[in-house]
C-alpha cells in the first residue's frame, strides 16, 4: 500500500511587507520538507551585480525554540565557497532553501545563514500570522481612510467583541456542566462567529499598520492602530519587537536611496528621504517608550 503523500501547505509574504532592498522571502511551502524561496537583487554599488552564495550551515528555528534545524540543499545557490556571479547589477535572481519538516501553524520563523555581524542572510522572527494562503497585490491592500474618531469606535468594538467572548465561552462550559449539550453546541458556533470578526478586524489592522507611511501626519493613527492591536497578542513586546524588526529595514533602506542621491541635483530627494528617516526614528522611539513603561 502506498504512503499517502503529505498535501502542500504554501504561505505567501505579502507583497508590502518588504524586508530588506536587496533580499526578502516570497513563500514558504510545507510538505515532508520545508521549502523557503527568495528574490534577491543585487545592490547598485556592485559592478555587475556582484556573486551570491550560502552556507552550508543555514538553519531555521520555529517559534523561538531552540532546535536549529539545518539546511538539506539549496535550489539555485550554491554551497559557500561555490559562487553564483551576476553579470548585470539589473539582474534579479530567485532560488530556494529547503530545510526538514515543520508544521504549517507556526507562527514566527528564524531563517539564519550565520548569527554574527556580516552580509549574511538572516531573517529574525519573521512574523507568519500575517502572511496567506494566497498572493495579495500591493494593489488589494486596503485602503486606509478612517478618522481618529472611526478608529476610536473600532477600539471600542474590539473590547466588546473580547468581553462577548469571554461571557459566551462562560455560558458554554456552564451549558457543558448542566448536560445542555445542544445549547453549548450552538454557542460554539456563536463563538465561531466572534471569532471570525475579531480576526477580520486583526488582518485589516495588520494591513494598515503595514503600508500607511511613517510620517508624522499618520503618527496619531499608527498609535491608535498599534493599541488596538496590542488586544491580539500575548504582550505588547511581542507585537513591538516584531515591528521595530520590521521598521529597522524600512529605514535602513531610505539610508540607502539617500546615500545615492547626488548633492546638488537632488536636494528635493535628499530632504524628503531625510524626513522620512526623521519620522521612522520618532516612532521607534514611541515604540520604545511604549515597551519601558
Amino acid at each position: 500500500m502506498k504512503e499517502k503523500k503529505e498535501k502542500t501547505v504554501t504561505l505567501y509574504n505579502p507583497h508590502f511587507i518588504e524586508f530588506g532592498e536587496t533580499l526578502r522571502i516570497n513563500k514558504i511551502e510545507f510538505s515532508e520538507q520545508t521549502r523557503i524561496e527568495f528574490f534577491y537583487k543585487p545592490p547598485s554599488h556592485y559592478d555587475k551585480g556582484g556573486w551570491i552564495q550560502i552556507d552550508g550551515d543555514t538553519y531555521i528555528t520555529p517559534d523561538g525554540g531552540k532546535t536549529k534545524l539545518k539546511l538539506i540543499e539549496s535550489v539555485d545557490i550554491p554551497i559557500a565557497p561555490e559562487k553564483h556571479y551576476f553579470t548585470d547589477s539589473n539582474s534579479t535572481h530567485i532560488f530556494s532553501l529547503i530545510f526538514p519538516k515543520i508544521s504549517p501553524k507556526v507562527k514566527t520563523l528564524d531563517v539564519i545563514e550565520r548569527n554574527e555581524p556580516g552580509s549574511y542572510f538572516n531573517f529574525f522572527q519573521l512574523d507568519l500570522t500575517r502572511w496567506g494562503t494566497s498572493q495579495i497585490k500591493l494593489s488589494e491592500v486596503p485602503e486606509f481612510n478612517l478618522t481618529i474618531k472611526e478608529l476610536q469606535q473600532l477600539h471600542i468594538k474590539v473590547l466588546q467583541l473580547k468581553i462577548d467572548t469571554l461571557n459566551l465561552n462562560e455560558r458554554k462550559d456552564q451549558s457543558i456542566k448542566n448536560q445542555a449539550y445542544e445549547k453549548a453546541v450552538e454557542l460554539r458556533d456563536e463563538g465561531r462567529n466572534l471569532a471570525g470578526q475579531l480576526n477580520e478586524i486583526k488582518q485589516q489592522l495588520l494591513d494598515w499598520y503595514g503600508s500607511i507611511e511613517r510620517t508624522p501626519e499618520h503618527f496619531k493613527s499608527l498609535n491608535i492602530i498599534q493599541r488596538i492591536l496590542f488586544e491580539f497578542y500575548d504582550s505588547e513586546e511581542e507585537f513591538t519587537e516584531n515591528y521595530i524588526i520590521e521598521l529597522g529595514a524600512q529605514r535602513k533602506r531610505l539610508i540607502n536611496k539617500l546615500l545615492r542621491c547626488h548633492p546638488q541635483r537632488d536636494i528635493e530627494k535628499l530632504l524628503a528621504f531625510h524626513q522620512q528617516i526623521k519620522a521612522i526614528d520618532d516612532f521607534i522611539e514611541q515604540l520604545h517608550q511604549t515597551k519601558r513603561r
